[in-house]
């Protein structure tokens, strides 16, 4: 059986041992065009059809290159000083 939102399903299966919680839904209101634009890109993999645990399968795109952290750059300045002070 199918239930298109949290409100209208029917108390029965919100209680129970396998009972169904608003967290299992889509968002609605202000996060439902949201939802719609990550909805074309994530999956979710019930477990009762795979017999597994149910998890989400998402891709991402990359827009813009990421800068290296200040732990990083630190790392690199501290490695070429010691390249530096080798070759001196």
């Amino acid at each position: 059986e199918f239930f298109e939102d949290f409100e209208t399903t029917p108390k029965e299966a919100k209680t129970g041992k396998t009972k169904l919680l608003s967290t299992m839904y889509p968002p609605t209101g202000d996060f439902k065009d949201q939802w719609e634009s990550v909805r074309r890109n994530c999956r979710r993999m019930l477990p009762h059809l795979m017999d597994t645990g149910g998890f989400f399968v998402a891709t991402f795109e990359k827009r813009a290159h990421l800068a290296p952290s200040a732990k990083a750059r630190r790392e690199a300045r501290a490695a070429q000083r010691k390249e530096a002070e080798a070759e001196a």
